[in-house]
């Protein structure tokens, strides 16, 4: 059983401003995962753009590949900075080393003009074969959101939860039957620039669902924006993931 998920994420996030960010929610690499960064600038000026690596907590990960060059070979950094002529891209990649252990996070990408991400996570056997895969489309911070819930054996529903602001978040997780009978209520509290990262039938979520064939859905409130990923995990002994839509919360009454 994998007590950290780990997902692949593409996001595809246009912004039309003068500056952009994107927060990614998970990312990561070791023990066959690994991370790309593509950066494509959808100006027709130059723009200088910088991927941020951090922990759950927010402090720097060095997990970011920084380049050889002539004079030293490649290392971990936990910033990379990136310079895209107009119309053109860039890419970014985890530090392909560190087999035996898995470090996992999330990420800010951040320009000073428009910009499209694309942030891929893959697993590979020891061979280098591809295992598993999937996307997850980008969706603005949100403080009310609801998503379908798995945990059967057959299928887990993950959940990643990012606070990318500099206050606290106050969070109240609901969780529905498939009737909507409210089942139980879950308070989280999210520190600045932190995240929490699980399944939804462990610790910090609902873990009285470990073991049972759950289908349901719940809804998260939360004093301050949230960055979120989704995704089901699937098959067993030979898990792949796929990814889960996040949709507006209902209103309340």
């Amino acid at each position: 059983m994998l007590k950290r998920f780990i997902l692949i994420c593409l996001f595809s996030t246009p912004a039309f401003g003068q500056s952009s960010e994107v927060l990614v929610p998970l990312t990561g690499h070791g023990l066959g995962f690994e991370t790309t960064f593509t950066v494509v600038n959808i100006s027709a000026t130059t723009t200088r753009v910088e991927i941020e690596a951090f922990s759950d907590v927010g402090a720097p990960l060095s997990v970011l590949e920084k380049p050889a060059s002539p004079f030293e070979p490649a290392s971990a950094t936990d910033r990379l900075g990136l310079e895209l002529a107009g119309l053109g891209n860039g890419e970014a990649a985890s530090l392909g080393a560190n087999p035996e252990s898995l470090q996992v996070g999330w990420a800010r990408v951040t320009s000073d003009g428009p910009i499209g991400v694309e942030v891929v996570f893959r697993r590979r056997d020891a061979e280098g074969r591809l295992l598993t895969s999937a996307s997850v489309l980008p969706q603005p911070s949100s403080s009310e959101l609801s998503l379908i819930a798995f945990a059967n054996p057959f299928a887990r529903t993950g959940l990643a939860l990012l606070n990318g602001g500099n206050q606290a978040a106050s969070v109240e997780a609901f969780l529905f039957n498939r009737f909507g009978e409210l089942l139980g209520v879950r308070e989280l509290v999210i520190g600045p620039q932190s995240r929490i990262q699980q399944f939804v039938d462990e610790d910090s979520f609902f873990p009285e669902l470990f073991g049972r064939d759950f289908t349901g859905s719940i809804e998260i409130r939360s004093s301050s924006p949230l960055a979120v990923t989704v995704i089901k995990l699937e098959g067993g002994a030979q898990a792949f993931f796929t990814t889960q839509t996040v949709q507006p919360a209902r209103p309340l009454n």
